[in-house]
């Protein structure tokens, strides 16, 4: 409960101190007497929108300070989270206002995030949504308890629109569609025709590159191959190691410690002659035939061309040849399904009108209750003359 309120330098109130007790508290005066102006200072400090007229005349800044007590552990815990301290459930808001405009020392926005949990405010303008007719249904529904009977109809109905608009959208001119079609046709064969797969692209440019390179590749290779076995000119790296370790396993025999490094380079023999293979392999593959890089580049040139068409990627060239084959088998066979969707609509028309007619038959029932409780209480409210009426259209 809000049970202090301090205000300073607030429209004609200098100071004031107001002590709120259990029970109802009642503020009375004539018109003037300064009982909006404590309104005005609990939205202020609860965060609300103030101008600067609110600042009393000639002063420079205005403050406002609340003692709420008695908060539950629920409220004590949500406004802990948002970062005030709720000791023994009591908490102290204080805002001070400067002529600039400015606000502390909480921000607007987190006073008006823990205004719900505090306080509620009613206005003598809170009963003007009885006067806004579009909200009169909602009254009597609420009354009535027809949430699952409007659950109900709104679902068919939303259901019964999707199926209007995929219809509308089928009835289409007659040459449009054959235009459609026709352009349909072309893409979908010119990408099925191209044969595209997703990385081909990168795999091609990787080809491109390759082969532009080629004499330097089969060069290194060759040079590589030819210092690993020797070719005709001499001695290559594997026939040394060969020969070196000969001459150090005759030394092991008498330098013991020798025998490791002999084993050493028998293995790094049998290495090298493993990468003298791979060698010899990449240099049978790599015999490039020049045709080969035009086949490449024609190959990129078209999905070039068709990346301008149809997609930034080849997945997405993809991507628009399966839309295309969707909307052409929706065109080719459009009446098909402009017929099931005729039958949908006249299903679903039925099953709204029946669940329309439920639900009007109770919002009657229930307008009528609704009226004869009102009638009731506004004879206690010694208005027996008043007359409230609901009209179904």
């Amino acid at each position: 409960m809000l049970s202090q309120l301090y205000i300073e330098n607030i429209a004609v109130i200098q100071k004031a101190t107001i002590q709120l007790d259990h029970g109802f508290n009642v503020f009375t005066g004539e018109t003037g007497a300064g009982k909006t102006i404590l309104i005005s200072a609990i939205n202020a400090v609860l965060g609300a929108r103030t101008s600067r007229s609110i600042i009393r005349s000639g002063e420079s800044r205005a403050v406002v300070s609340a003692l709420f007590t008695e908060l539950s552990p629920e409220v004590a815990q949500q406004v802990e989270e948002m970062g005030y301290t709720a000791e023994d459930g009591q908490l102290m808001i204080h805002r001070e206002m400067d002529a600039g405009g400015s606000g502390r020392p909480a921000t607007t926005a987190l006073l008006r995030q823990i205004a719900s949990l505090l306080i509620d405010i009613h206005g003598q303008r809170d009963s003007q949504e009885l006067l806004s007719t579009e909200k009169h249904m909602a009254f009597v529904d609420g009354f009535g308890e027809l949430g699952k009977e409007l659950a109900a109809y709104r679902e068919v109905y939303k259901k019964l629109q999707e199926a209007r608009e995929k219809l509308e959208s089928l009835q289409m001119d007659e040459s449009y569609k054959l235009q459609r079609q026709d352009i349909l046709q072309y893409q979908i064969g010119e990408i099925e025709g191209a044969k595209l797969t997703p990385g081909e692209e990168e795999e091609l440019l990787a080809q491109r590159e390759i082969i532009r390179n080629a004499e330097k590749i089969t060069s290194a290779l060759g040079t590589s191959y030819q210092l690993l076995t020797g070719g005709e000119e001499g001695l290559g790296l594997v026939s040394g190691l060969e020969g070196l370790g000969e001459e150090l396993e005759t030394a092991s025999r008498f330098i013991e410690e020798l025998g490791d490094y002999r084993e050493k380079t028998e293995d790094l023999r049998y290495e090298l002659e493993e990468l003298s293979s791979t060698l010899r392999g990449y240099l049978d593959d790599y015999n490039f035939d020049p045709r080969q890089l035009d086949e490449v580049e024609s190959r990129l040139d078209l999905i070039h061309r068709l990346k301008k068409k149809y997609g930034a990627t080849i997945q997405e060239i993809l991507d628009y040849w399966e839309r295309s084959a969707q909307e052409l088998d929706e065109l080719t066979f459009a009446d098909e399904r402009a017929e099931k969707l005729r039958g949908e609509v006249a299903d679903l028309t039925g099953k709204a009108k029946e669940l329309a007619a439920v639900l009007s038959k109770k919002r009657k029932e229930a307008g009528e209750r609704f009226i004869q409780s009102v009638q009731q209480e506004l004879a206690y409210l010694d208005m027996p003359g008043v007359r409230l009426t609901l009209r179904l259209t």
